[in-house]
């Protein structure tokens, strides 16, 4: 079965991902946040929600995407609607990307077979 690819979709990901990440910059400036980056954006179908996958340098800042949900989403939503670049703004909530800690993982269960 394949999956038909949505272009219009896709680049409205695109520039989810640019947009709040350079928002993100700027309050991580302000606020005294620990390193991170947008790993990626998933928008629902019907563009109804926005999963931010965020990626964070050390293992103890894992708790922050529950910090920027409750404590800056509405300033970030501020933000998205100032910018006017988006028609209508979708639910947005904020994920920590696990992948790249199952990479690791594999990465290490690969070293311990060699």
């Amino acid at each position: 079965m394949s999956t038909k690819i949505n272009f219009h979709q896709a680049r409205l990901e695109s520039s989810y991902t640019k947009e709040i990440s350079l928002i993100l910059q700027k309050l991580a400036q302000q606020e005294e946040l620990p390193f991170f980056s947008v790993s990626y954006c998933s928008l629902s179908t019907k563009a109804e929600n926005l999963k931010i996958y965020l990626v964070f340098a050390n293992e103890e800042d894992q708790k922050y995407p529950e910090i920027i949900n409750k404590n800056y989403l509405p300033f970030i939503k501020r933000q998205l609607a100032k910018s006017k670049k988006f028609a209508r703004l979708p639910k947005i909530i904020f994920l920590l990307d696990q992948k790249l800690k199952e990479i690791n993982d594999l990465e290490k269960i690969i070293q311990k077979i060699k």
